[in-house]
């Protein structure tokens, strides 16, 4: 009986050492690196990726942010992917995050597609990945950002106002919703005054947009920034940051409202994942300083 016991209490040992390396192998299937990754839900694909920043190697262990990005009309998550990875390394630690829409599309009421025509409830898939994400990875820390091109961008501002998790910051390229916000988000818009897509002067009837993006009123990127304005607590004026192509407005606010008009990119041009361009890299300033923001000071890991 003492051999049987002594024997069992060996193959336990053996037992529980083989249990701890699949564990950490699994950890570090799940947390490696910059390797994409996917997940489904309910038939609908998410990929992720951890951003480790230019200090950490292996598996990461800190709790980060996380950013969803969502894809354009017509587009793949794979492309925001693409815009944003390269230049991730030289920020902070995060989690990246770009869902699928269906149909290529995502329902933000005046924009776009099937998931509009079919009314789907995208609101309700980007917050299911979000939790997700958080759980397959143990590493988000409760902060999240939104950013879009075109319909993701009508997309990152309709989930400022309906999803149910808090979203500390908002940057969209070429898209914004109409609607007047109820809750106060720190939010960018960067729009051409040369888009042919999505006019800078609104979509409704009396100003034609691609793909069916309308609206019962026209409300411009200067209207967007006054709305905003309002609700987050900006004053009257404002101050311009003017460069050869663009111009950024900035306001005094309790949380912060900034529109910045470019002169000549089309929507096409925007369209292109473009890593390093100036867009990308101030719409990553811009959420990574929000993320200081709320965490009283900029914690090592940013």
């Amino acid at each position: 009986l003492k051999l049987q016991f002594l024997y069992f209490i060996a193959m336990m040992v053996q037992l529980t050492r083989l249990i701890f390396v699949l564990l950490l192998l699994n950890v570090w299937a799940v947390e490696e690196c910059g390797v994409r990754k996917e997940i489904t839900l309910a038939g609908r694909k998410a990929t992720y990726l951890i951003n480790c920043g230019q200090e950490e190697e292996g598996v990461p262990i800190e709790k980060r942010p996380m950013i969803v990005a969502l894809h354009c009309f017509g587009c793949y998550s794979f492309l925001e992917l693409d815009r944003y990875q390269s230049i991730l390394k030289s920020f902070g630690k995060v989690i990246l995050v770009a869902p699928d829409g269906i149909g290529q599309s995502w329902n933000a009421v005046e924009c776009c597609g099937t998931a509009v025509s079919t009314d789907v409830d995208d609101v309700s898939f980007i917050d299911s990945v979000i939790d997700e994400v958080a759980i397959v990875t143990g590493l988000h820390n409760g902060q999240i950002a939104t950013t879009g091109f075109s319909n993701g961008g009508f997309m990152s501002m309709h989930l400022t106002q309906h999803s149910r998790h808090q979203i500390a910051a908002a940057a969209a390229m070429s898209g914004y919703r109409y609607e007047r916000p109820t809750r106060s988000t720190a939010v960018l818009l960067h729009h051409s005054l040369n888009d042919d897509k999505v006019l800078s002067t609104g979509c409704c009837s009396s100003s034609q947009c691609c793909c069916r993006i309308t609206s019962p009123y026209c409300r411009s990127t200067t209207d967007w920034h006054l709305m905003w304005s309002a609700i987050n607590n900006c004053s009257p004026s404002s101050r311009k940051v003017e460069t050869r192509d663009s111009t950024c407005y900035h306001t005094d606010c309790e949380t912060t409202t900034v529109l910045c008009e470019h002169a000549t990119p089309t929507h096409s041009t925007w369209a292109r994942a473009s890593p390093g361009l100036v867009v990308e890299r101030d719409i990553l300033e811009f959420i990574f300083g929000e993320f200081c923001k709320s965490n009283d000071g900029c914690p090592a890991y940013l």
